[in-house]
C-alpha cells in the first residue's frame, strides 16, 4: 500500500506527532509510506496528523484511493493500525 502522511503546522502539539508515524512504520513496514512535499498528491491511504483537536491541518488535493485517516490525538492512531493490519503486504 501507498501511504501518504500529512503534518499540521505542529503549533499546538499535544502529543509527539511525528513519534506516532515513526512507531507505526515500525510495526507496518511493508508499506511504502510519503510525505505531501514529495507532490504525489494520490495514495491508496492518506493519514493527516494534527497534533491538536483543532484539526487545522487542509486535505484539498489529497486523493485517498481507498481511505483519509485524519488524527487529532494519539488514540486516533489505533484506528490507523486496525485498517493497515487488515491491508494486504506491499511488495516491499
Amino acid at each position: 500500500m501507498d501511504i501518504g502522511i500529512k503534518y499540521c503546522g505542529g503549533c499546538n502539539s499535544q502529543y509527539d506527532r511525528v513519534e506516532a508515524i515513526r512507531h507505526l512504520q515500525k510495526m507496518y513496514p511493508h508499506h511504502t509510506y510519503s510525505y505531501v512535499s514529495d507532490e504525489r498528491m494520490a495514495q491508496d491511504i492518506w493519514i493527516v496528523v494534527c497534533g491538536c483537536s483543532r484539526g487545522c491541518a487542509g486535505i484539498e488535493g489529497l486523493v485517498a484511493r481507498q481511505h483519509l485517516f485524519f488524527v487529532t490525538q494519539e488514540e486516533d492512531m489505533a484506528a490507523v493500525e486496525i485498517q493497515l493490519s487488515a491491508m494486504p503486504r506491499s511488495g516491499k
